[in-house]
């Protein structure tokens, strides 16, 4: 749904979710880096390039444009303080890419966390954050998510956002380095509205 324009800024209890801009991107950077093992299993193998300010220098503008053309969501995961005031330290991450419209009205959704910030329901409440904005102000009508057997917490997550498993498929992604099998799940939004013409 075109219209929405202005970088979503959201806050949760303990979270805001934001799309930083090209002068934040040693703060990205630095994300990356310290997850660099953490979250390999879950994403193509990066070029070096990947982990360095210059490249999210030149990759937060193009999120940016993608939010802009309604193509993509990209929000990175903050500690938040007293009221809009956070720290500048990114602590996750949480994607709603590949956004198709017309019948469709689906999208992907991906998302990390520091792996020192684990189990204690930063996740859960970030990716929940995320839905609610891609539900009421984008009117996303689907949300796909998938992930690998082994990671229970990322299963655990998303069945406590009311994902529902819908298949399991072979060989789906070639994540670091190998072919991997992925649980498939969804969500719909029951408030869905039918687009303006």
């Amino acid at each position: 749904m075109k219209g929405v324009k202005t970088s979503p800024f959201l806050c949760s209890q303990r979270l805001v979710l934001r799309m930083p801009d090209s002068t934040e991107a040693e703060s990205v950077a630095d994300y990356y880096r310290r997850n660099r093992q953490h979250v390999a299993n879950s994403q193509a193998l990066m070029p070096e390039s990947f982990y360095t300010a210059k490249h999210w220098a030149e990759t937060l503008p193009r999120y940016q444009q993608a939010f802009e053309d309604d193509q993509s969501i990209n929000l990175f995961v903050f500690l938040r303080n007293e009221g809009e005031r956070y720290d500048d330290r990114v602590i996750g991450s949480v994607n709603f890419t590949s956004i198709i419209r017309r019948a469709a009205q689906f999208c992907y959704l991906g998302y990390s966390l520091d792996e020192n910030l684990q189990g204690q329901g930063y996740m859960t409440e970030a990716v929940g954050r995320g839905i609610e904005f891609a539900f009421r102000e984008k009117n996303i009508h689907r949300i796909m998510a998938n992930y690998v057997p082994q990671n229970l917490k990322s299963g655990r997550v998303l069945s406590r956002l009311g994902f529902v498993v819908e298949g399991y498929a072979r060989n789906y992604l070639f994540l670091n380095g190998r072919w991997q099998d992925h649980v498939m799940t969804s969500l719909t939004n029951s408030n869905w509205r039918f687009p303006a013409p």
